[in-house]
């Protein structure tokens, strides 16, 4: 068990650059080292006494807690839910499984910076407004997370442009971090709810793009936005890039897909190998009959230079879409490439100088299609090389043994 502490302070700054950029707690993008929930349903609880010192009780300040989840739970492109337990009472335990909301004044540890206890009562608009721990364990998954608010601080229940002192949100800023999400690069415009400091007229009850960009891609493995891949990445879950998105991997680039985690395009999907320096997609089954590997639906389209893959239930699955596959080799999946057409219309994908062997069943299944298959080398696939069915009418020329 891993444990994490937090501890945030607000305060004006002015801007002049602009950066646009999401940011994850345990590394970038493609790390194996993500801090995240295994749940998409995540449970919490809010302290009885609520910010009662400040007018607001119980009921009041669930309300406002809830409404910042609720922001959080209403992107569309993500699959994260909340489920409100209602209050915890009692001593906060950093480890207790109590995902609480919790009221404390200090002098705390968690409000104590070098030695000096960020927690005058005198001065509420410009001290440390709240804390987060979050333990993890050895898998980098989050299995309890507490949000600390500061007891001393003047808070608010209705006004968003004075943030740092209403519940609303900072509620929503912590809720961001108990999800894995980092603070946000300074400079962005529209500043986002995860950035740690900024001008206090910002509306912060409000997620702007690189929050919504962070939580689609923790819950729901959703890109939407155009991302260029260009390095060793591992991806614990499945990946979707969403329709008029285009994801583009550069040459020598290698994805690692674990737990059966699947590339799924409803978008464009560009890769751009070379030929001493392929893209490499290797899909980690960790069950016996996974269904993972690239699937490309109606809405997708994929143009591959030059890759390697391998592992998969499917090296390519294409459901009546544009696929277009050059220079590369797939083997060892079961099915090489799956290329099939589920009603009256057709797509025409197309194959070329690729080496499709070694793999359980079919080197290439077809249903319904009729592929270009040219001047490639199936060979050592499990039952056939091709294998075509109802209505299927594949071009194949130069055809290797």
């Amino acid at each position: 068990m891993k444990k994490i502490l937090f501890a945030f302070f607000f305060e004006y700054l002015t801007f002049i650059q602009i950066i646009y950029c999401e940011n994850y707690l345990g590394g970038t993008k493609g790390s194996n080292t993500l801090l995240h929930w295994n749940s998409q349903s995540i449970h919490y609880r809010v302290d009885l006494n609520g910010a009662v010192d400040n007018g607001l009780d119980y009921n009041a300040t669930r309300n406002l807690i809830n409404a910042g989840y609720s922001t959080w739970e209403n992107v569309s492109s993500s699959t994260v839910t909340f489920i409100d337990d209602g209050s915890v009472t009692g001593n906060r335990s950093p480890s207790d499984g109590i995902n609480g909301h919790y009221w404390i004044y200090p002098p705390d540890a968690l409000f104590n910076i070098n030695g000096i206890f960020y927690d005058d009562p005198n001065t509420p608009n410009n001290e440390a407004a709240s804390a987060l721990t979050i333990i993890e364990d050895n898998n980098y998954i989050i299995t309890d997370v507490d949000i600390v608010y500061n007891g001393n601080k003047e808070w608010l229940g209705n006004n968003h442009l004075i943030w740092w002192n209403e519940v609303q949100s900072v509620a929503i800023h912590e809720i961001g971090h108990s999800l894995g999400i980092a603070h946000a690069d300074i400079g962005l415009n529209p500043i986002p709810v995860m950035t740690k400091s900024c001008l206090p007229s910002s509306d912060r009850r409000t997620l702007k793009f690189d929050d919504i960009d962070a939580v689609s891609f923790l819950y729901g493995g959703n890109l939407i936005t155009n991302e260029t891949f260009s390095d060793t990445d591992y991806y614990n879950w499945n990946l979707t890039v969403m329709p008029g998105v285009t994801l583009t991997i550069n040459s020598g680039t290698t994805l690692n897909f674990n737990n059966n985690a699947s590339l799924t395009i409803n978008g464009i999907l560009d890769v751009n190998g070379a030929t001493s320096s392929k893209v490499n997609f290797n899909f980690i089954a960790q069950s016996s009959s996974p269904t993972n590997g690239i699937k490309v639906n109606s809405s997708g389209s994929v143009d591959i230079q030059h890759a390697n893959i391998y592992n998969a239930r499917y090296g390519v699955y294409s459901n009546q879409s544009d696929v277009n596959i050059n220079n590369s080799n797939i083997h060892h999946c079961f099915y090489g490439l799956y290329f099939l057409n589920t009603n009256t219309a057709s797509s025409n994908p197309i194959v070329t100088n690729t080496y499709i062997q070694n793999n359980t069943n079919y080197g290439i299944y077809l249903y319904r299609s009729s592929p270009t298959i040219d001047n490639n080398k199936i060979e050592s696939n499990g039952s056939k090389g091709i294998y075509a069915e109802t209505y299927s009418d594949p071009e194949i020329t130069k055809k290797h043994n």
